[in-house]
């Protein structure tokens, strides 16, 4: 049943016996069902409607609610793990988000899979990997696990390091610069030269300032988690991040790019690990890129 003078919707589930065709429980609730999913291992006894951002995870005996679950963006596709009671979501601003019923808990990764697209319409999983479909672009966007030929083995490398300012002095810093949402802060460190001051929040938004003068230069929204300075390579981008997950920033501080197991940087090269080995990776400026995807398109 739709409304379009208040825009509202409502969402009827009804479970019933396919055999004698009995209807063992209804339950109507507001919202749009686009999805809805059945948890797949033999002990579980849970559904999965998703609507809007939200995954609501129904008990199947008898349509109650178990437990909610919000994401930071609409909800484009759901799956069910096969031998866990856990759901997958994939949102459309390219997070993905895991949710686990044994302890109803949620864990976000932000930019999972990124584009530099805006938005995503639609996603669903291929034999190798995942089929994304761009908003208001007439293309289908590919994504899988590959690993680049190119990439050398590295040896004797330091082991990533970072100097973390102490939370002792937290609170004089917050002081100090006027620092917004002091309760959030999770997380401080400084640039290699201390002309910057990084924040990282709880919620993964990351502000910097001058440090010779205490301004807020910018304010991130959903960047991660960052509480090591790793440099600047040659082409002035700034990173930011930790051993898991690392941001790249242009010069005006702008969120531009997305590494995962960076260990060190050089002007112009990224050492990453996979945990076991250490890999080097070319650092390209956008003029390389071009001149090397002219080969690809003859």
């Amino acid at each position: 049943n739709m409304s379009l003078k208040d825009n509202s919707y409502n969402m009827l589930i009804a479970s019933y016996n396919y055999i004698d065709g009995n209807v063992n429980w209804t339950k109507k609730s507001q919202g749009w069902g686009r999805f809805i999913i059945r948890s797949l291992p033999d002990n579980s006894n849970s559904i999965g409607i998703a609507h809007n951002d939200t995954l609501s995870v129904l008990n199947a005996s008898n349509g109650e609610v178990i437990e909610s679950f919000n994401g930071s963006s609409d909800i484009i596709n759901v799956y069910a793990f096969t031998n866990k009671e856990m759901y997958l979501l994939f949102l459309s601003d390219g997070s993905v988000n895991y949710i686990n019923m044994e302890f109803k808990n949620n864990i976000e990764y932000i930019g999972k899979y990124e584009f530099n697209i805006n938005e995503y319409v639609k996603v669903t999983q291929s034999e190798n990997g995942f089929l994304l479909i761009p908003k208001n672009e007439n293309r289908v966007i590919l994504y899988e696990k590959k690993y680049n030929i190119t990439m050398a083995k590295e040896e004797d490398i330091e082991v990533f390091k970072s100097d973390y300012i102490l939370v002792t002095e937290y609170d004089n810093l917050k002081e100090e610069y006027d620092i917004k949402n002091k309760n959030l802060v999770d997380k401080m460190f400084y640039d290699g030269d201390k002309e910057l001051l990084f924040i990282n929040y709880s919620n993964n938004d990351v502000a910097i300032y001058n440090v010779n003068d205490k301004k807020l230069l910018k304010y991130l929204e959903n960047v991660g988690k960052a509480n090591h300075y790793f440099g600047k390579d040659r082409n002035n981008r700034i990173y930011i991040g930790d051993i898991y997950d690392s941001y790249i920033l242009d010069k005006d501080y702008n969120k531009v790019g997305h590494i995962k197991g960076l260990n060190k940087l050089d002007s112009d090269k990224v050492i990453i690990s996979d945990g076991n080995d250490y890999y080097s990776l070319k650092i390209y400026s956008l003029d390389e890129m071009l001149k090397e995807a002219k080969e690809y398109l003859k």
